[in-house]
């Protein structure tokens, strides 16, 4: 719950009909609180022996890259070469191979894990059942509050910025303060959360070619 919007979540709210530039800023400012936010809470729950400051810098010299290089790049190309940078918005929708390329790699890495730390192991335990439960419905609660608080009128952006995270960083956290076996929540809704987005991404596809 703690995590900020993933960096596909601009994109997939204007795929849907919303605002991309909306979605953009909330992305940006989400990250930063994030850095914060997320020691806090995190830390008091694991009882991490790392400090708040320790733990806030290596956030936000994980998220800072992805954030600023990709931005800086972006704003320089349109104010400098506008007409590359309209050529360049063309390919925008090769972006959705990158965002499933990178999932395979999540989900190839939790398998790995899975089969290493033994899934009969975690399953008889109770442990990975109950992790992909929670991570279900805290991907369907947020993803409706996000659609529900705003539904009268940034309903797209809000659902995209409440319900689809960045996993991956929360993945490398708690698999660095908290261990592998934590690591599967977040892992799990990865699932959940893109087939939450292939659904809708589904339904825009058969509004287009059924418009009537």
């Amino acid at each position: 719950a703690l995590c900020p919007p993933a960096n596909a979540a601009p994109a997939m709210a204007k795929m849907l009909g919303g605002s991309a530039s909306l979605a953009l800023k909330i992305f940006l400012s989400g990250n930063l609180i994030a850095c914060f936010s997320i020691p806090i809470v995190f830390g008091y729950l694991t009882g991490a022996d790392a400090s708040l400051s320790e733990i806030s810098m290596k956030i936000f010299n994980t998220i800072q890259p992805i954030i600023s290089i990709p931005l800086a790049f972006a704003l320089g190309l349109r104010a400098f070469y506008p007409e590359l940078a309209d050529r360049a918005a063309k390919f925008q929708k090769y972006t959705m191979f990158v965002w499933t390329f990178s999932v395979f790699v999540i989900l190839a890495k939790a398998s790995y894990d899975i089969r290493e730390m033994g899934f009969w192991d975690l399953w008889n335990s109770g442990k990975l059942p109950m992790m992909a439960g929670i991570s279900l419905l805290l991907c369907i609660l947020l993803y409706a509050l996000g659609w529900y608080v705003e539904r009268n009128r940034r309903p797209i952006e809000s659902a995209q910025s409440m319900g689809q995270k960045n996993t991956t960083l929360v993945i490398w956290i708690s698999t660095l303060y908290a261990g592998p076996v934590v690591a599967l929540a977040p892992t799990c809704y990865v699932v959940w959360q893109n087939l939450v987005l292939s659904y809708l991404s589904a339904r825009i596809k058969t509004k287009d070619s059924n418009p009537e």
